[in-house]
């Protein structure tokens, strides 16, 4: 968001455009200073530099230092847990958003014991996350889209742990993204078979009972790995 004309606001959540001005401090006598610049100018970053964005829409005043936003300290722009998530997982994700600002490193943490979470209440319970995702991946033949997820959100979440490895503190971005990635694995996990289920159920019992013995089926080849 730092330096771009549009974005959505951190006050008022509203995408609109802001006018941006350059902050800085007179040595001479303390007083504080502030020029309106274009967002261009501020695309490269140094140590100390200050900055204010003001909404067009709400008018309302946000701070940034250094490129990171300070004021206000905001979890508006982290998008809602998927509304099929157990209770106890949806926790864990609004935890992940209260710290976010603070520290996204901690956040992806979160995010990553949620998918763990998750994992457990799909059934997949047995050692390590590691193990977790591999029994899922092979019990259902997981698409490109789902082992990408899984394996993003398990690697950046256990980030702070590994040396050489991304530092979501200084690429908060990347953390952000964690959110979406679990919501998608919760729509692929929950919301889709929820919705799947709602029409079968809505089909005469005798059609129902076909659906069934497929599933049955699919079940069995799945158990002899036939």
């Amino acid at each position: 968001m730092y330096g771009k004309e549009k974005f959505i606001c951190p006050h008022c959540g509203t995408g609109t455009s802001n006018i941006w001005y350059n902050v800085w401090i007179d040595s001479a006598n303390g007083e504080l200073h502030a020029n309106d610049i274009m967002p261009s100018a501020l695309l490269t970053i140094t140590e100390g530099d200050k900055a204010i964005s003001i909404c067009s829409y709400c008018n309302e005043w946000s701070i940034w230092i250094e490129g990171d936003l300070v004021y206000p300290q905001t979890n508006l722009l982290i998008p809602n847990p998927n509304e099929d998530l157990p209770a106890h997982i949806k926790d864990i994700y609004e935890e992940a958003r209260d710290v976010f600002q603070s520290s996204p490193r901690s956040s992806s943490a979160l995010i990553r014991l949620a998918m763990e979470k998750m994992l457990t209440e799909l059934g997949y319970n047995q050692g390590r996350l590691v193990d977790k995702v591999n029994a899922l991946v092979k019990s259902e033949g997981a698409t490109e889209e789902l082992v990408m997820a899984l394996e993003i959100i398990r690697l950046y979440g256990n980030s702070s742990a590994h040396a050489g490895f991304i530092d979501l503190n200084d690429e908060p971005e990347a953390a952000e993204e964690l959110f979406i990635v679990l919501n998608l694995i919760a729509d692929h996990q929950f919301t889709r078979k929820k919705r799947l289920k709602n029409l079968i159920n809505r089909m005469p019992e005798s059609k129902q009972a076909q659906i069934r013995e497929k599933l049955s089926k699919l079940e069995v080849a799945a158990d002899t790995g036939q």
